[in-house]
């Protein structure tokens, strides 16, 4: 009878280091989820800025747009009146 005693307390001092074992387990893990949380959070945060810059540089494209189309328009106009010179130079 007490070796069935003692190994009755050897399964149980070995399921109880098994416990504290998986409950540590479970702990760290419940940290790192609280961590990865955390990181999530931050990374929507970022997300919402970045999101709000590029609206911001959005809703201006259109004015500069314009005017990258008027000098686009000012330099043809310009090189239509030199090619005329070169031109009329050439038949002269």
């Amino acid at each position: 009878m007490s070796k069935d005693f003692k190994n009755l307390i050897n399964i149980v001092e070995k399921e109880t280091k098994t416990l504290s074992e998986l409950e540590a387990t479970i702990n760290s893990l419940r940290e790192e989820n609280n961590r990865l949380k955390l990181t999530i959070q931050e990374q929507k945060l970022q997300i919402k800025d970045q999101e709000s810059k590029i609206s911001i540089s959005l809703s201006d494209l259109p004015s500069e747009l314009d005017i990258l189309k008027e000098m686009i328009l000012t330099q043809r106009k310009d090189l239509e009146q030199k090619d005329e010179k070169i031109e009329n130079l050439n038949n002269k």
